[in-house]
């Protein structure tokens, strides 16, 4: 025998079988139970010669016992709710007026039917509880997430402005960096003109300025002006710069003619003497 079986045969025979049943099952068995009574209800309306159900309003207004909305016989026809005990009564005894067994029947079937709706009830309670707390659970953890994933984006955000600072202060001890090894670099440059300048000034003063002059011995000076007298009245080319002048422009001493131009010894050809 299926589940579905079982539930059915549990609704309609048996209160006990009923705890036994999952709290999906009961409603399952509480669809039944509908579903079974209003078919009994539908037959026995059929096996009375299936009156109108607004005669049957009227006779239950006439009555003055219970009333019969033809609205509520057709829910509890269709299987859609379970009716009112008065409301049941009045309706078998509409349809089998002196039938006592029948109400006695139909009022154990109500009894029946009425304890399955009610557990139903109960456990559409449980389960929608359940479902409140599932929610309440799920709310819960959407909202720890969002906290977790907002305090994530906070600690990104930290991060990276840290990255940028970081990359802020060595761009900034970068360019300081390259300012001081321009500087240095521009100290040395000037450092080394400055040398260099220095050492063209201390050679050129070292150079001995011209006309050049040179002690002679005395008794050499007689001898020394019968040469420049020779060659008082020569012009000498200097073969270092090209410049021709005359012995009596520049001085000679011991037959070398200094320059006037560029200042080296010649000789009497004008060729660089090494001295």
């Amino acid at each position: 025998m299926g589940r579905k079986q079982q539930i059915t045969r549990g609704a309609r025979l048996a209160r006990d079988d009923l705890s036994d049943l999952t709290d999906e099952e009961l409603l399952l068995a509480r669809d039944q139970v509908l579903d079974e009574f209003a078919t009994a209800l539908e037959m026995l309306h059929i096996a009375c010669g299936a009156p109108p159900k607004l005669a049957l309003k009227k006779q239950a207004d006439k009555d003055g016992r219970c009333p019969l909305p033809t609205s509520t016989l057709s829910e509890v026809f269709n299987g859609k709710k379970l009716p009112g005990l008065d409301f049941t009564m009045e309706l078998i005894r509409q349809l089998r007026p002196d039938d006592a067994g029948l109400q006695d029947e139909w009022r154990a079937r109500w009894a029946e039917a009425k304890y399955t709706t009610t557990q139903a009830a109960k456990a559409q309670k449980r389960l929608e509880k359940d479902a409140d707390q599932a929610r309440d659970r799920a709310a819960g953890a959407i909202d720890r997430l969002r906290e977790e994933t907002a305090a994530e984006l906070q600690r990104a955000s930290l991060l990276r402005a840290e990255a940028e600072k970081a990359l802020t202060e060595a761009q900034a001890e970068a360019d300081a960096m390259r300012a001081e090894a321009n500087e240095a670099a521009r100290k040395l440059i000037d450092t080394a003109k400055a040398e260099a300048e220095a050492l063209f000034e201390q050679a050129h003063a070292k150079r001995p300025p011209g006309p050049f002059v040179i002690d002679v011995d005395p008794d050499d000076w007689g001898r020394l002006q019968q040469q420049a007298a020779s060659l008082s009245s020569k012009t000498v080319k200097c073969l270092v710069c090209n410049h021709r002048f005359s012995t009596t422009q520049a001085p000679s001493v011991l037959g070398r003619t200094q320059c006037p131009r560029c200042d080296t010894f010649l000789d009497v050809r004008g060729r660089p003497t090494g001295n």
